[in-house]
């Protein structure tokens, strides 16, 4: 995955911005040293996937980490598993479960802000 190194300030200007975007290059997400992610995507709800399940990804490989030496797949595994789990349909089908699950915690959210009224 790439990694963007060239600043920890904000990607403000237009200089920055490309100098990210070269970094970027043909990929889907680049880390931003002292930020964390930036992703692309067709779409705003496949980027918002695609960071969504690269934040849990990151998350998982650093807890796995604790734990020894982690073993690989082969180049072209990942890319077959890509190929099967990063379809456009499929993400489209993540972005609509991760969208009923923030209604229904947004939903919870609003009954308890009514409950905590009455009282």
């Amino acid at each position: 995955m790439p990694y963007f190194d060239q600043t920890t300030d904000l990607v403000v200007t237009p200089e920055s911005g490309r100098a990210l975007a070269k970094t970027l290059g043909d990929a889907t997400a680049v880390v931003m040293k002292n930020h964390g992610i930036a992703v692309v995507g067709e779409t705003i709800e496949i980027a918002t996937v695609r960071a969504y399940l690269l934040e849990k990804a990151l998350k998982i490989f650093y807890i796995a980490k604790g734990f020894g030496e982690l073993t690989w797949s082969s180049d072209d595994d990942v890319k077959q598993k890509i190929a099967k789990a990063y379809s456009a349909p499929k993400l489209n089908h993540m972005w609509e479960a991760l969208s009923r699950q923030l209604a229904k915690k947004e939903r919870q959210e609003q009954i308890l802000e009514m409950l905590a009224q009455k009282m």
